[in-house]
């Protein structure tokens, strides 16, 4: 069995932010796929109804998907560097 390098109190003090903040990057990934998605079906001329626009409308909404993830993940990184994310039980843990 290998060396454990965090403790277990430590990995349950994490698991609660940790899923909400999933929950939250989940829900904004796919509220913003969404939103985008009804755009472009508005855009397409038989607005989804024939099977190429409808295969157009699920690749988009993966590749859009993916980007909003993306930028989603950038956004949030902005935020914990610049300090608008306070991590508690890391500053109890680390104390600067």
């Amino acid at each position: 069995m290998g060396a454990r390098f965090v403790d277990d109190q430590f990995l349950q003090s994490w698991a609660g932010p940790a899923s909400r903040r999933r929950t939250i990057l989940l829900a904004l990934t796919v509220a913003q796929s969404y939103i985008a998605c009804h755009f472009l079906l508005k855009i397409l001329p038989d607005h989804g109804e024939s099977g190429i626009e409808i295969a157009v409308t699920v690749l988009f909404a993966i590749l859009f998907g993916w980007i909003s993830l993306g930028f989603w993940t950038a956004v949030a990184g902005f935020c914990w560097v610049d300090g608008f994310i306070n991590i508690k039980c890391l500053r109890a843990k680390y104390p600067e």
